[in-house]
């Protein structure tokens, strides 16, 4: 999801109307349209689903941001016992609980998948749950945790608060705002945040102009706690 490369905090994000096309959220804000999502994104949802399942061996994963559900279907694509998807926005949870309904029934359908659940967090904000005690919030230890917020202004405490809930040897990654830049290599071993670039020109997409992202070059940075 979508977050401003001159990052400017909208406080009221979560009260504004938004409107769903064929392949973008967006909003309007003084005049100004601004894209929460766009579908252009797919080729990294896919990868970043695949990356931080580890190829489908993830039994648990933690989604944070639902936005159309690309990621979430990648996601799906390698059936986790438990997934589940916190979604800040009422209106994005609503679809994302339609989604989750929709799993949850296929899953009931076989004795073979009934064990597993796609569960959703409508209405929480990541930052606000981890400042409960841990296990108070619904949540636990996760396999695996992807972030794909709109407009967060706590990201940067992402590491602090998100890797106590990951498992040792479990794996992370989000969107990362920063287009094509990459941190010195010093920084990114001191951190234990490695990058895999991704083209858009490889799968043929030409990014449409927005307000987020608009190089060929995405960084899917991958995070794997020791």
């Amino acid at each position: 999801m979508a977050t401003k490369k001159d990052f400017e905090y909208d406080s009221g994000y979560k009260e504004r109307p938004l409107t769903f096309e064929s392949d973008k959220i967006v909003f309007s804000k003084n005049g100004e349209t601004f894209q929460v999502m766009m579908d252009w994104e797919t080729p990294i949802m896919k990868r970043s689903a695949e990356w931080v399942t580890n190829g489908g061996k993830a039994e648990s994963v933690l989604e944070i941001g639902y936005g159309m559900g690309i990621a979430a279907s990648f996601i799906q694509g390698y059936q986790p016992d438990q997934h589940t998807i916190m979604e800040l926005h009422p209106r994005v949870a609503e679809r994302a609980e339609e989604y989750a309904n929709q799993r949850n029934k296929y899953y009931s359908s076989s004795k073979a998948t009934a064990h597993k659940r796609v569960t959703i967090m409508g209405g929480k904000d990541w930052y606000t749950e981890l400042q409960k005690d841990f296990g108070k919030s619904g949540l636990q230890e996760f396999d695996a945790i992807f972030i794909d917020t709109y407009n967060d202004n706590n990201l940067y405490k992402l590491k602090e608060y998100i890797t106590k809930m990951l498992k040792p040897g479990g794996r992370m990654t989000w969107w990362n705002p920063m287009e094509d830049k990459l941190p010195d290599i010093n920084i990114r071993k001191a951190r234990g945040i490695e990058y895999e670039m991704i083209k858009m020109s490889d799968h043929k997409i030409k990014i449409p102009t927005n307000n987020y992202h608009n190089t060929d070059v995405y960084y899917m940075p991958m995070y794997i706690r020791q």
